[in-house]
């Protein structure tokens, strides 16, 4: 007679080998994963899954394979793919390059099967502001310009920040919203101070007194007695002439240009800039320098050609093309 509890055993036994063979056996994560399964990738993922870029800087992403049985460590081969290049470009490694500000997807995939990051990219940060020139010397009631320069934590300029203009000692000198100085009494050296979100520079700024170059004696020939004396009054012979400095670039000095420049009551009038115009080239503004006796003087504007410091690859190869044609050795 067989023993009911041993066959008992046997069931439970060959139940439990059923059991492990439709699960695939010991490694597997669930019902249906078998072999095949195992070695198909059924996800992707891509890390980080978020990443904050500056425009101009890269990050690197990295996809990983996976099946129902975990990691495909042999996987490595991914199509890369950005929603937007404008806003930031994906080489075929998945090198993420911030061009503008704003939001991309970034997709990798292989055998059907797709993974995705975000990427924010945000415009850099500013590091240094420098106000050129670093010293200046204006007379009381001329005016010149300084100009503010942004700089990221790389030393990349920025472009388009907003500027915002301060004096240390207004009753000294001032300074408006586009950078121009003008001094009113004697003193100095004053710090003329620029800020761009946060952060600044200064240039110092010092007063000077104006000198009178010509005293116009009335009468000019008095007739005077032995032992006697004769009244008269000396004046400047004229009104006191303004000088101010304004920047203008390479190509407005080499092709010519208008340009708008401010005069001691406020206005703007348009100076024309011939072509070939040189740095530190003048031009005259008739009738438009301080008053004295009666008398304006004239405002003179000098220019200030600024050279860019530094070129993309296509700018200097555009530079040395133009350099070539018009003959100029460098």
């Amino acid at each position: 007679m067989t023993n009911p509890i041993r066959g008992l055993a046997a069931l439970i036994s060959i139940a439990g080998l059923v059991a492990l063979n439709s699960c695939g056996g010991a490694d597997s994560t669930g019902p249906g994963c078998d072999a095949i399964q195992a070695a198909l990738v059924s996800r992707i993922e891509v890390v980080p899954g978020s990443a904050t870029v500056t425009t101009g800087d890269s990050v690197q992403l990295r996809a990983t394979a996976f099946s129902c049985a975990g990691q495909l460590p042999d996987v490595t081969d991914f199509q890369w793919r950005g929603s937007n290049d404008g806003i930031a470009t994906v080489s075929p490694t998945g090198m993420v390059k911030a061009i503008n500000s704003g939001n991309a997807t970034v997709y990798a995939s292989t055998s059907g099967k797709e993974g995705t990051a975000t990427v924010l990219a945000r415009p850099p940060g500013v590091a240094e502001v420098r106000v050129e020139p670093a010293t200046l010397t204006v007379g009381e009631q001329q005016s010149s310009s300084l100009t503010a320069r942004a700089f990221d934590a790389q030393g990349r300029e920025l472009i388009g920040r907003t500027v915002t203009w301060s004096s240390a000692l207004a009753s000294t000198v001032t300074v408006d919203g586009q950078g121009e100085v003008t001094g009113i009494s004697a003193g100095g050296p004053i710090a003329v101070t620029a800020t761009i979100e946060g952060k600044s520079g200064a240039s110092q700024v010092t007063v000077v007194r104006l000198a009178v170059d010509k005293v116009e004696v009335s009468p000019s020939s008095p007739t005077i007695g032995v032992a006697g004396t004769a009244a008269g009054t000396a004046a400047p012979a004229s009104g006191v002439t303004r000088v101010c400095v304004v920047p203008i670039n390479v190509m407005q000095a080499m092709l010519g240009s208008k340009i708008k420049v401010k005069t001691l009551d406020g206005r703007r009038v348009v100076l024309r800039i011939p072509p070939g115009t040189q740095h530190g080239q003048k031009f005259r503004i008739p009738g438009q320098g301080i008053e004295k006796n009666g008398r304006r003087g004239d405002q003179y504007v000098e220019v200030r050609v600024e050279i860019p410091e530094s070129l993309t690859p296509e700018q200097a190869a555009a530079a040395q093309a133009f350099a070539e044609k018009a003959g100029i050795k460098f």
